[in-house]
């Protein structure tokens, strides 16, 4: 039984006629009908369900144009032409109609021709938003053609926003006597689907329609006819005609729609930031080739309605409509090519523009998505000197309890401890430098994470955690997206006994697009003197921040994330011009697999460069020097060896973090063309007791922040005794002297110091150890205090 489908008589007489060991409904049963979903009377197509779960373009199409609105087999020949050339704009189309008790949304080829040459007995029915309980209820043999305000239901449904039709329903001619006004209209004003059509029927009052839909609060647009010289010459104008279904002209002006991506962000705006329950209608004129035919074709219209008034077709309700088409076809043989070219015409501008809403979907860069926070509590701040570019990640993470085996078996769950903690590699890079700054003798508040947050419920509460935390950053880099698809990140990690991480699943794709241009010269704009960013990042904005720090003369570092992320930042390299022609970064942090992951883009980069594939290139010096590195185990093998070399040479300072043999720091002297490089091997200040190792998960994230937290203290004036200067000059300078100088180097003591926060994470239940706890540590001191003596 199709419990949903059918009405409560329906289903009482259907619980009287079964037998009563098989199928009883008491009352309680009955009841639930209350509960039943609309998505059980759905059955949306294989193609469309797809396409809908993967953010493709979908456009829903109306089933009256076949089934009352052409004969037969141009009615199947046009819907099929229809749905061809959504296909060929790179959409899927979703034509819609009541067939068996159900409604359909997505039709085959079977289902069509049902439609279009039903047989004896199977007459389908013109369906609008009133007729559909009734046709549902026919179960078995029912079939409706669903109208405007069908179709809008339908699609609404189904999740789809935008609708295909060759012209709405409207005010009828005379109306202020018969009150005759379409279910079109009062749909668009309730339900949020956006219509692409010729205009109203030119069988309709076309003023007075509008008029109608002004206050119903329905947006109304149009698209220019053609793009001539003397169009083109008014394209700064911001209203155009209204189109009149066969005409282009209705003598009725309403707002200029420029493009298929400005209908996309209009529906954009409308559904998603203004969150209205009202649809819209996008007028798109009849092609140019049939305008001609359009003068003809209204005297026909003329004569129909004036021969409907006088025979008392016009008092006839929803069969008004389909008489004056026909007429007007016995009238006028153009008609139906001309419907049948703006209809396939109409489906073609949807589709493009359902192409640019996926893509808007997509990209979460859009400034008209993007709002900064605004919290009264941060006003008075000044200035960061350290701004982090990345991403806030609300990490769930869950650890077997004691003596459950490593391997829990398939299908089941295991007794464990599950914690929420606030994490992310931006946000636990900024969460170390802070900590490390407020060790130091001098006010905190200068580390500023810029990082998006959804406009959801995991955003709100990570909002919430953030200001209820003393210890917490300053807001002020936190803004929004409101965006419909994309959720903030979350990480769901599996973390073994030892706190190293077993497995996880995270979905950052809110953070891929979400740093434009401008948020990056938003957050530059206060010339900070150091800056790191995370690889979650784009490519494209990556270039932003290195062009930025480039042009500011700052220190900037890059935190490679992950092996499958590392690469970003050699394209982004690339992409900005950097590339083997000059050091703009100041470091970065790879483990061994993210280093051999860089290596491999840059290879691929320069291939195409012949002229430069000598950046890659070592001399007999420098893989005797790889070869070192092997012979004393810090390095698996020569392969990783002689990348680490290349890609500093190339890239800039490389601090490889080794777990627990430490970091290699590969400094080069210059350029990328003079080749030469120091090399320094910091061991882990302590070996940690693998008893006490809580979680691995942010230690290489604490490390990262914290070196860029001692970068900044040691050359910006605030280590003890340093005199104020930009960062990054001194910094090169200053490392390559020390080097064979008697006494620990300046680039030792900075990764020392920086491993230490990272012990203090290694212990900590949290993304980010608790870095005051270092105070307590003398070696950790010492460190930090022979900075000044650099």
């Amino acid at each position: 039984m199709r419990i949903g489908a059918i009405s409560a008589s329906a289903l009482r007489r259907a619980a009287l006629q079964a037998d009563s060991s098989s199928l009883v409904y008491s009352h309680r049963h009955i009841s639930r009908k209350k509960e039943t979903s609309p998505s059980n009377l759905l059955r949306i197509s294989p193609a469309v369900q797809d396409a809908l779960a993967t953010n493709k373009p979908v456009v829903a199409l109306e089933s009256t144009i076949i089934s009352h609105g052409l004969p037969y087999p141009q009615n199947i020949e046009t819907a099929l032409a229809v749905e061809a050339a959504i296909m060929e704009e790179g959409g899927i189309p979703a034509t819609t109609a009541l067939i068996d008790g159900y409604a359909h949304v997505g039709l085959d080829r079977e289902q069509l021709q049902r439609l279009a040459n039903p047989a004896d007995g199977d007459k389908p029915v013109k369906t609008s938003r009133r007729d559909m309980a009734q046709v549902l209820a026919l179960g078995q043999g029912g079939v409706g053609g669903t109208t405007v305000s069908g179709t809008m239901v339908l699609a609404n449904m189904a999740g789809i926003d935008i609708f295909a039709t060759g012209g709405i329903g409207g005010v009828h001619r005379g109306a202020q006597d018969s009150m005759d006004v379409s279910a079109d209209l009062t749909e668009l004003s309730r339900t949020p689907v956006a219509v692409f059509c010729s205009g109203a029927k030119s069988i309709l009052d076309i003023p007075r329609t509008l008029e109608y839909l002004e206050t119903q609060g329905v947006s109304v647009s149009a698209f220019r006819q053609s793009s001539t010289p003397a169009a083109r010459e008014k394209e700064s104008e911001a209203m155009v005609d209204f189109p009149a279904f066969y005409s282009a002209h209705s003598g009725c002006s309403v707002p200029l729609v420029r493009s298929a991506s400005h209908a996309a962000s209009i529906i954009h705006a409308s559904k998603s930031l203004l969150g209205l329950s009202s649809g819209l209608v996008f007028g798109v004129p009849i092609p140019t080739e049939y305008d001609p035919a359009g003068q003809a074709i209204q005297s026909a219209v003329e004569q129909a309605v004036k021969e409907s008034i006088e025979l008392g077709i016009d008092k006839r309700g929803k069969q008004v409509t389909p008489w004056l088409l026909k007429r007007v076809k016995e009238l006028s043989t153009e008609s139906v090519k001309s419907n049948i070219a703006l209809v396939v015409n109409n489906s073609r501008v949807a589709a493009r523009t359902a192409v640019e809403l996926c893509r808007l979907r997509e990209d979460p860069t859009s400034s008209s998505k993007i709002y900064l926070s605004a919290q009264p509590s941060q006003e008075g701040l000044e200035p960061p000197a350290i701004v982090l570019f990345g991403g806030v990640v609300l990490d769930v993470s869950a650890k077997p309890a004691p003596g459950v085996t490593a391997k829990i078996a398939a299908k089941t769950t295991a007794a464990g401890s599950v914690r929420l903690s606030l994490g992310g590699v931006g946000r636990n890079m900024a969460q170390a430098a802070q900590g490390v700054i407020q060790n130091m003798p001098h006010t905190g508040g200068e580390v500023q994470l810029v990082a998006p947050l959804a406009d959801d419920s995991t955003g709100h509460y990570v909002r919430t955690v953030w200001e209820g935390d003393t210890n917490a950053l300053r807001l002020d880099g936190l803004f929004s997206l409101r965006q419909g698809r994309c959720q903030t990140p979350t990480a769901s990690l599996l973390l073994r006994q030892d706190g190293d991480l077993q497995q996880g699943i995270v979905d950052t794709s809110l953070l891929e697009g979400a740093f434009t241009s401008q948020i990056v010269e938003r957050f530059m704009a206060s010339n900070p003197s150091t800056i790191g960013f995370d690889s979650n990042m784009c490519i494209d904005a990556m270039a932003h921040v290195l062009t930025a720090s480039a042009q500011a003369d700052a220190f900037v570092l890059c935190e490679p994330t992950s092996v499958a992320k590392s690469s970003r930042v050699v394209h982004a390299l690339h992409h900005a011009g950097f590339l083997g022609k000059r050091h703009v970064l100041g470091g970065v942090t790879p483990n061994v697999l993210e280093l051999m992951e860089m290596h491999d883009a840059a290879q691929e980069l320069l291939l195409a460069q012949q002229q430069q594939l000598q950046l890659l290139r070592l001399g007999a010096v420098e893989k005797q020097i790889a070869a070192g590195l092997v012979a004393s185990s810090l390095l698996p093998d020569t392969r990783s060896a002689e990348a680490a070399l290349s890609v500093a040479r190339l890239l800039g300072p490389l601090f490889l973090t080794l777990g627990p043999r430490g970091v290699l720091a590969v400094v080069p002297r210059s350029t990328p063309l003079e080749g030469a490089v120091e090399i320094t091997h910091v061991p882990p200040p302590t070996i940690l007791a693998p008893s006490s190792i809580v979680n691995t998960t942010g230690a290489g994230d604490t490390f990262a922040g914290a070196l860029l937290a001692l970068v900044h203290l040691q050359f910006s004036g605030r280590g003890v005794g340093n005199e104020s200067r930009r960062p990054r000059q001194h910094l090169l300078k200053n490392w390559l002297s020390s080097h064979g100088s008697a006494g620990p180097s300046a680039v030792h003591d900075l990764l020392c110091a920086a491993q230490f926060a990272a012990l203090a994470t290694l212990q900590s239940h949290g993304a980010v150890g608790n870095m005051c706890a270092l105070r307590g540590e003398k070696s950790f001191w010492r460190a930090v205090g022979s900075q000044g003596k650099a």
